[in-house]
């Protein structure tokens, strides 16, 4: 998904975290080699309290958020309290009440008309 867009501008953070019980952080190194991009930086969340801070914006309640993919704009304010995505798409079905099921073709494209908009305000 990531290939076809270019834009610098565009910085991506992946948080890994145990959802089965097979997950461990012994596994990141090999799931990190799948996503070579250098915009990309990736955390590990073993005790889940990123994912269930992220989950208050999904309208999870404090649930662990997984499988989302959330686009927030460039000059979002981050404070103690995360900020509520622009745009949010997701895969956990019926769990997450905010948000569109995933289709990478659709968030590629949602993601490079944000990065057209942000080109554009910069000329």
């Amino acid at each position: 998904m990531l290939k076809p867009i270019t834009d610098e501008n565009l910085k991506v953070y992946i948080v890994w975290l145990p959802i089965i019980k097979q997950d461990s952080q012994a596994q990141v190194p090999k799931a990190i080699s799948t996503i070579q991009d250098k915009r990309v930086l990736h955390y590990w969340d073993n005790n889940g309290l990123l994912s269930r801070q992220f989950s208050f914006p999904l309208g999870l309640g404090g649930e662990r958020a997984y499988d989302v993919f959330l686009l927030y704009g460039l000059n979002e304010k981050w404070t103690d309290k995360i900020p509520n995505p622009d745009y949010i798409m997701h895969q956990q079905l019926e769990h997450v009440p905010r948000g569109h099921l995933l289709n990478g073709e659709k968030l590629a494209k949602e993601i490079q008309k944000r990065l057209l908009l942000i080109g554009k305000n910069k000329n």
